[in-house]
Protein backbone atom coordinates (compact mmCIF):
# COMPACT_ATOMS: atom_id res chain seq x y z
CA UNK A 1 0.00 0.00 0.00
CA UNK A 2 2.90 2.69 0.89
CA UNK A 3 4.12 1.97 -2.54
CA UNK A 4 1.05 2.45 -4.36
CA UNK A 5 0.52 6.12 -2.30
CA UNK A 6 4.47 6.69 -3.17
CA UNK A 7 3.62 6.22 -6.66
CA UNK A 8 0.78 8.46 -6.62
CA UNK A 9 2.49 11.14 -5.29
CA UNK A 10 4.91 10.60 -8.01
CA UNK A 11 2.66 11.50 -10.49
CA UNK A 12 1.06 14.12 -8.88
CA UNK A 13 4.29 15.84 -7.06
CA UNK A 14 7.23 14.86 -9.37
CA UNK A 15 9.43 17.88 -7.79
CA UNK A 16 8.73 16.85 -4.41
CA UNK A 17 9.41 13.23 -5.05
CA UNK A 18 12.24 14.07 -7.23
CA UNK A 19 14.07 16.11 -4.12
CA UNK A 20 13.04 13.15 -1.55
CA UNK A 21 15.06 11.04 -3.31
CA UNK A 22 17.97 13.37 -3.68
CA UNK A 23 17.82 14.13 -0.21
CA UNK A 24 18.12 10.18 0.81
CA UNK A 25 20.83 9.82 -1.52
CA UNK A 26 23.11 12.55 0.26
CA UNK A 27 24.49 14.45 2.96
CA UNK A 28 22.17 18.09 3.51
CA UNK A 29 24.39 21.60 3.10
CA UNK A 30 23.86 24.34 5.15
CA UNK A 31 23.45 27.73 3.24
CA UNK A 32 27.43 28.23 4.17
CA UNK A 33 28.18 24.89 2.69
CA UNK A 34 26.30 25.36 -0.31
CA UNK A 35 27.91 28.91 -1.14
CA UNK A 36 31.29 27.61 -0.18
CA UNK A 37 31.56 24.38 -2.55
CA UNK A 38 29.19 26.68 -5.32
CA UNK A 39 32.49 29.57 -4.88
CA UNK A 40 34.77 26.66 -4.77
CA UNK A 41 33.72 25.80 -8.52
CA UNK A 42 33.78 29.57 -9.95
CA UNK A 43 30.39 30.87 -8.85
CA UNK A 44 29.46 34.24 -7.36
CA UNK A 45 28.86 33.86 -3.64
CA UNK A 46 26.65 36.87 -3.40
CA UNK A 47 24.60 34.91 -6.01
CA UNK A 48 24.74 31.15 -4.46
CA UNK A 49 23.04 33.32 -1.57
CA UNK A 50 20.05 34.68 -3.45
CA UNK A 51 19.83 31.21 -5.36
CA UNK A 52 19.46 29.87 -1.82
CA UNK A 53 17.03 32.27 -0.80
CA UNK A 54 14.75 31.99 -4.10
CA UNK A 55 14.47 28.28 -3.56
CA UNK A 56 13.72 28.16 -0.05
CA UNK A 57 10.82 30.62 -1.12
CA UNK A 58 10.02 28.37 -3.55
CA UNK A 59 9.08 25.61 -1.27
CA UNK A 60 11.72 22.93 -0.76
CA UNK A 61 10.81 19.04 0.56
CA UNK A 62 11.61 19.29 4.36
CA UNK A 63 15.24 17.07 4.65
CA UNK A 64 16.26 18.44 1.14
CA UNK A 65 18.99 20.93 0.65
CA UNK A 66 19.89 22.47 -2.89
CA UNK A 67 23.40 21.36 -3.67
CA UNK A 68 25.28 23.80 -6.59
CA UNK A 69 25.19 20.77 -9.41
CA UNK A 70 21.33 19.99 -8.98
CA UNK A 71 19.13 20.12 -12.05
CA UNK A 72 17.14 23.54 -12.57
CA UNK A 73 14.36 21.38 -14.22
CA UNK A 74 14.43 18.21 -12.73
CA UNK A 75 15.13 18.98 -9.02
CA UNK A 76 13.22 22.09 -8.87
CA UNK A 77 10.97 22.01 -11.50
CA UNK A 78 12.26 25.29 -13.03
CA UNK A 79 11.24 25.52 -16.49
CA UNK A 80 13.38 27.23 -18.84
CA UNK A 81 10.90 30.54 -19.08
CA UNK A 82 11.09 30.64 -15.11
CA UNK A 83 14.79 30.04 -15.23
CA UNK A 84 15.54 33.38 -17.59
CA UNK A 85 12.93 35.78 -16.09
CA UNK A 86 12.18 34.46 -12.79
CA UNK A 87 15.73 33.34 -11.40
CA UNK A 88 18.30 34.65 -13.40
CA UNK A 89 16.72 38.24 -14.32
CA UNK A 90 16.01 38.70 -10.36
CA UNK A 91 19.52 37.61 -9.51
CA UNK A 92 21.32 40.05 -11.89
CA UNK A 93 19.03 43.12 -11.36
CA UNK A 94 19.78 42.51 -6.84
CA UNK A 95 23.16 41.97 -8.01
CA UNK A 96 22.56 45.49 -10.14
CA UNK A 97 23.89 43.40 -13.70
CA UNK A 98 22.25 44.39 -15.91
CA UNK A 99 20.66 42.07 -18.03
CA UNK A 100 22.70 41.09 -21.78
CA UNK A 101 21.45 40.78 -24.67
CA UNK A 102 19.91 37.56 -25.85
CA UNK A 103 23.15 37.40 -28.22
CA UNK A 104 25.14 38.21 -25.49
CA UNK A 105 23.89 35.12 -23.20
CA UNK A 106 24.70 32.86 -26.28
CA UNK A 107 28.19 33.25 -25.78
CA UNK A 108 28.27 31.77 -22.46
CA UNK A 109 27.46 27.54 -21.50
CA UNK A 110 23.86 26.50 -21.02
CA UNK A 111 22.42 27.70 -17.75
CA UNK A 112 20.68 23.97 -16.61
CA UNK A 113 22.31 23.69 -12.99
CA UNK A 114 22.85 25.95 -9.82
CA UNK A 115 26.23 26.26 -10.31
CA UNK A 116 25.56 27.66 -13.69
CA UNK A 117 23.29 30.50 -12.70
CA UNK A 118 26.28 31.28 -9.98
CA UNK A 119 28.79 30.70 -12.73
CA UNK A 120 26.68 33.20 -15.04
CA UNK A 121 26.70 35.63 -12.44
CA UNK A 122 30.11 35.84 -11.76
CA UNK A 123 31.06 36.14 -15.45
CA UNK A 124 28.90 39.40 -16.02
CA UNK A 125 29.91 41.04 -12.79
CA UNK A 126 33.79 40.44 -13.93
CA UNK A 127 32.27 42.05 -17.54
CA UNK A 128 31.30 45.55 -16.13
Amino acid sequence: MNRLIDSVRTIFQPRAARQRKLAASRPPLTRDEFVAATVARGGDAEAAGFIWSHLEAWGLESGFSPHPDDDLDSSYGIAEEERDEDLVGNLLASLSVPLPTSDRLREFEPVDTLLDVARLAHQLRAMR
